[in-house]
Parts: C-alpha cells; sequence; structure tokens
C-alpha cells in the first residue's frame, strides 16, 4: 500500500476533490492572502530553526559559539527561505491581495524576531541529542519531522508551531487538537518504523508571536491502542487515496467548502465556473489551455 503524507491525507479527509487538484493537477488559487503569508511565515521559521539545528548537530565550532552568532545564522536561513518563497510565487503568477501585501511587508522582521527569542528562550536542553533534523522518510508517505530528539530514556519527536497571535478564548481547544494531531501520529508512527524503536511521545515547541511572545514545550504521550486506531484509519484512507489515483475510484468534492478558517479557495473551480479556462486562469494557477471540466 502506498503510504501518503501527512499534508496529503490531512488535505484529502476535507475534501477529496482539493488535494486532487492541489497535489494531481497542480492547479492553485491565483490571489494570496493573510493566511498564505502566515503559512510562509511558518515555513521560513522552520527553515531557520532546521539550519539551527542541523548546524548544531553536525558543526561543533557553531554549537560552541556565540549565541549572536547563532541567531544570525539562523535567521539567515529563515530570510532565505522567504525570499525563495516569493520568488516561487512570482514564477508561478500568484498576486497579492491587500491584506497579504500588508502582511508581507512586515514578514522579515516578524520571522527575524522568531528566530532571536525562540533561541534566547530555546527549551530544548543542551544535553538531549539530536538524531535527524528534517529527515524525509521516503517509505512513510516522505513525511519530514522537524527534529527527533533523544532525552536519555527514550526518542521523541518534535514540532514547531509557530502562530502569529493566540486568543487566549482558543488556547484550550488548540492544545487539544495538538495531543490528536494527525499530523504527529504519522510522523511518531514512521520514527518508530524506521528506527525500530519505540517512540511513546512528541512534542510540540508552540511559539506566539503576538502580542508578548511565548514559547511552551508541550509533551504528549503516545496511547499504543490510540495510535494503533490512527494507523487503522489512515491505511483505509491511503487506500482510497491510492484507489483515486489508480482511477479505480471516482474523486468526490464537498457541499459544505468551509472549515474554522474559512470558504475553500477552490469554490469557483468546483461550483461556479465548471471548467470553463479561460475564467478559471483568472483565479487559478496552472489551468491548462484546454479544461474538460471536473
Amino acid at each position: 500500500m502506498k503510504v501518503y503524507s501527512p499534508t496529503q491525507t490531512q488535505e484529502y479527509l476535507f475534501c477529496p476533490l482539493k488535494r486532487w487538484l492541489r497535489s494531481k493537477e497542480n492547479i492553485e488559487p491565483r490571489w494570496l492572502n493573510s493566511k498564505d503569508m502566515s503559512a510562509a511565515l511558518g515555513g521560513a521559521f522552520s527553515a531557520g530553526m532546521a539550519s539551527y539545528n542541523f548546524d548544531y548537530r553536525y558543526t561543533p565550532s557553531f554549537a560552541e559559539g556565540s549565541l549572536q552568532t547563532q541567531i544570525e545564522l539562523a535567521q539567515s536561513a529563515a530570510l532565505t527561505s522567504l525570499l525563495n518563497k516569493q520568488r516561487e510565487w512570482e514564477r508561478a503568477g500568484f498576486q497579492l491581495n491587500e491584506s497579504a501585501k500588508n502582511s508581507l511587508a512586515v514578514l522579515p522582521i516578524r520571522l527575524k524576531k522568531a528566530i532571536e527569542k525562540t533561541l534566547q528562550n530555546y527549551p530544548i536542553p543542551p544535553e538531549w541529542s539530536v538524531l535527524a533534523v528534517e529527515q524525509p522518510l521516503q517509505d512513510y508517505g516522505n513525511a519530514r519531522p522537524d527534529i527527533v530528539l533523544h532525552d536519555g530514556v527514550a526518542p521523541l519527536v518534535v514540532d514547531y508551531k509557530l502562530k502569529l497571535t493566540l486568543d487566549a478564548r482558543y488556547r484550550q481547544k488548540t492544545l487539544v487538537e495538538f495531543g490528536r494531531s494527525w499530523q504527529m501520529n504519522h510522523y511518531a508512527w514512521a520514527c518508530a518504523e524506521a528506527m525500530n524503536q519505540k517512540i511513546d511521545r512528541y512534542a510540540i515547541i508552540l511559539v506566539v508571536l503576538e502580542p508578548k511572545f511565548s514559547i511552551e514545550f508541550l509533551s504528549y504521550p503516545i496511547q499504543p491502542e490510540a495510535l494503533a486506531q490512527w494507523l487503522r484509519f489512515a491505511q483505509q484512507t491511503w487506500a482510497d487515496m491510492e484507489a483515486e489515483d489508480n482511477g479505480t475510484r471516482v474523486t468526490r468534492g464537498q457541499t459544505k467548502c468551509a472549515n474554522e478558517f474559512g470558504p475553500c479557495p477552490y469554490i469557483r473551480y468546483c461550483w461556479e465556473l465548471f471548467g470553463e479556462s479561460h475564467l478559471l486562469s483568472q483565479d487559478y494557477v496552472g489551468i491548462p489551455e484546454i479544461q474538460e471540466g471536473i
């Protein structure tokens, strides 16, 4: 059975058609918004932290150097990642709405602050060993945990989550969602299989930038029964995805077309324009010249 990445799988669970359009047809909404800027901020932050963790593990002189030098090198890697993302947008023909333009203008400042404050308040003890940094697990859906550590007792998988803000009203809900994270269950299962070791917990490093910086190391135990149930769900989902990829199962869509973050950006594609390529190209990139429908 083919194993799919956590990102593709979660997108499929929200809407199989959305996953098909994005991952198989490479069709994406043309207009970027502030949510896309937040995603870019998170991606660049992870790149900066990966640079720090990689150098810390493999370059003794880096680990022995000053904190300020470590911060500056990580910031440079993060800013390079952000610049590369902007170039990708330009090459693909994406455009920014006004909220995205406003967010992008301050993204470098926020990114540098996130790296600086995180490393100044880093919650991982220096005596913990770094086992892997963003190492792709190709046989397990190309899963790529941010960092795999050993705390002297057992290995654990750690992921960074950067939020611009986190309203106190939604904090508990967020923490509960982390405790049932599809992504983290996938990472824990994949790492345990690849390393042939038991992994009985994972952790989230939650960074909140504004209005006041905060950082937390959130540890979650993994119950074997819960992980086994997740795997049963995942294997059935992957079987359904593979059947659609092979053409033996029809790709279905949704009618709700929204989640807690707002409406799905593919609504016009699926429910209004119905494959009219000259209209679709105004709202989406990757539209072929001849479009026969969905």
